[in-house]
């Protein structure tokens, strides 16, 4: 049975992806982890040792209550459900208990700030996202779970980005949805005619990785990447848009500030990612 962990502050948001992670679940067969993060913080040294265990007690005991109401949920959907408490800061919990628990994906709300990436996924979505060793899907605060029928996969024709393909096409399978694989090339390469070579060749290795009927290549010219992205996600509304990340930079590179004036895709898609080790890219001789 697959594993999904699902982080919860009990916000709006964290519900949201609540959702989103029961549907999965249901398609998956898997069952589902609700964590929450409690961190007390007493500035005061003159506190008595007791009274802070009780405290800390109390709080711990206030915080499973509340994952103990919402598993009642998950359960009357017939998914199977574990809730956990633990006193870490909300991404330190989430990475440390990926790294134990192994789960096949982390589900969980974005909460927006002034920061570009922040903006984007939330700042404690941003950092598990490059940082966690398992797909997460990060739901929007605007989303509403429907089911997924138009997903749009962005590739850089890295080689890596093969296994995140093939992992998706099993996603994919249980909604019967159609897959565009999508490469966004800058109009400065649009007199490149390598490029739609690029394109085939890239093309060629998913279908010698991936059986999935349903799939579909799209090459797009834009002056920049989001630009072109969010043209594309406007006339073909996709219900999901996934990608695979590297461990370091990688949004910096991608949504860079001056990419983002007009863009507004994250406020209600959800975004699935991958994560994967191997940098390399272009196709292999």
């Amino acid at each position: 049975m697959k594993t999904i962990l699902v982080p919860t502050d009990f916000s709006h948001n964290a519900s949201n992806a609540l959702e989103y992670a029961i549907g999965l679940a249901k398609k998956e067969n898997a069952k589902i982890i609700l964590a929450h993060a409690y961190y007390d913080v007493f500035v005061s040294g003159e506190i008595p040792a007791h009274f802070l265990l009780e405290q800390m007690a109390q709080t711990k005991k206030n915080a499973e209550d509340k994952l103990a109401e919402i598993a009642l949920k998950v359960k009357a959907e017939n998914i199977p459900c574990e809730i956990m408490a633990i006193e870490s800061r909300p991404v330190d919990m989430v990475l440390n208990e990926a790294e134990k628990l192994k789960p096949d994906f982390i589900v969980m709300g974005t909460k927006g700030s002034s920061d570009l990436l922040d903006t984007l996924f939330g700042s404690n979505t941003a950092k598990i996202i490059e940082k966690a060793n398992c797909p997460v899907l990060a739901i929007p605060e605007k989303a509403v779970y429907q089911s997924v029928n138009n997903i749009i996969f962005t590739t850089e024709y890295h080689l890596s980005d093969l296994m995140p393909i093939k992992n998706l096409c099993d996603i994919a399978n249980f909604f019967n949805a159609n897959i565009t694989i999508l490469h966004v090339a800058l109009d400065d390469d649009a007199i490149d005619a390598d490029e739609e070579q690029l394109m085939e060749d890239f093309k060629a290795n998913v279908l010698k990785t991936v059986n999935y009927k349903k799939l579909n290549f799209k090459l797009l010219y834009g002056p920049e990447f989001l630009d072109a992205l969010e043209t594309y996600i406007d006339d073909t509304s996709p219900d999901l848009i996934a990608m695979a990340t590297q461990p370091r930079g990688f949004f910096k590179s991608i949504f860079h500030a001056s990419s983002t004036r007009n863009f507004s895709y994250h406020s209600n898609i959800p975004l699935l990612t991958f994560h994967v080790k191997d940098e390399s890219s272009g196709m292999p001789a």
